[in-house]
């Protein structure tokens, strides 16, 4: 773990057996994401504290989507959808995610993005703008998170089901980060 950017990224005063990746210096550790307003760290936080609070997670169904450059599945159950979308490659890329829609019933193609992953300058995906699920443009190595709202027809009772884009992008985008920065190690 790169806690800060002292000493061998501050894991220990001795030399340590594996070698430190060299980027602790560059804000890749701990303390500098804690800092920052936007950073991975964040990101996964509130990836978290969403996966721990909707059970879907822990007893939903899955669904799967997939096109050459982005990767999604849904976890679903009658109340709501949650979507993970992942633009797996450099270039950004188009996708249509309606497949989803007909999880839940009654839903519809407009979603709110509630999370995204950092570093990502797509105006189009920030956090709080709304997205046709039809045609979402998601830059390079790009993760969102959307809120699909669904309304009843008894009383206008709002009945959420949320959308997420974008999870495991983040995952993602750390494993590319460290990709990259090992293999500028490798070069040394």
């Amino acid at each position: 773990m790169q806690w800060d950017s002292t000493t061998n990224a501050g894991f220990s005063n001795s030399i340590p057996w594996l070698p430190v990746n060299e980027n602790y210096l560059e804000g890749v550790n701990v303390e500098a994401q804690t800092a920052a307003n936007v950073s991975h760290l964040s990101v996964f936080k509130q990836l978290t504290t969403l996966r721990k609070s909707e059970t879907v997670f822990a007893n939903g169904l899955t669904d799967l989507f997939s096109t050459v450059p982005v990767f999604a599945f849904a976890r679903y159950d009658p109340q709501v959808t949650y979507i993970t979308a992942v633009n797996v490659k450099g270039e950004e890329a188009r996708v249509d995610l309606t497949k989803f829609v007909n999880l839940v019933e009654n839903s519809e193609t407009m979603g709110e993005v509630v999370i995204r992953s950092s570093g990502v300058t797509n105006d189009a995906t920030n956090v709080g703008n709304s997205v046709d699920l039809d045609n979402i443009l998601l830059a390079g190595y790009e993760g969102i998170v959307i809120k699909l709202g669904r309304y009843t027809s008894g009383g206008g009772v709002v009945q959420s089901s949320l959308v997420f884009i974008g999870i495991h992008c983040v995952i993602l985008d750390i494993k590319l980060a460290q990709l990259r920065s090992s293999e500028k190690y490798r070069k040394k």
